[in-house]
């Protein structure tokens, strides 16, 4: 779709590209714009509200979320 000339503003869709991981529990995406990392316990925060990455608590998921974050763009060849 076209669009306007008349049309202000910019495309929000750089700040919504991501990608990541998902477990059944958990999920992990990482926001390569911000460098920011977002980690959700989809159990006990199914609406993800809440991102547990800078948790202290969460330090070791947050590091296995990332190994597998890491297998699988290796695994897809994403470059």
């Amino acid at each position: 779709m076209p669009i306007p000339e008349d049309n202000q503003g910019r495309s929000l869709r750089p700040v919504f590209k991501h990608d990541g991981v998902a477990t059944s529990r958990h999920k992990l995406f990482h926001l390569p714009r911000t460098k920011e990392w977002q980690l959700f316990d989809l159990q006990t925060d199914p609406r993800e509200k809440r991102s547990l990455h800078d948790d202290p608590a969460s330090a070791g998921l947050l590091a296995e979320m990332k190994v597998l974050y890491q297998e699988m763009r290796t695994y897809y060849k994403v470059p």
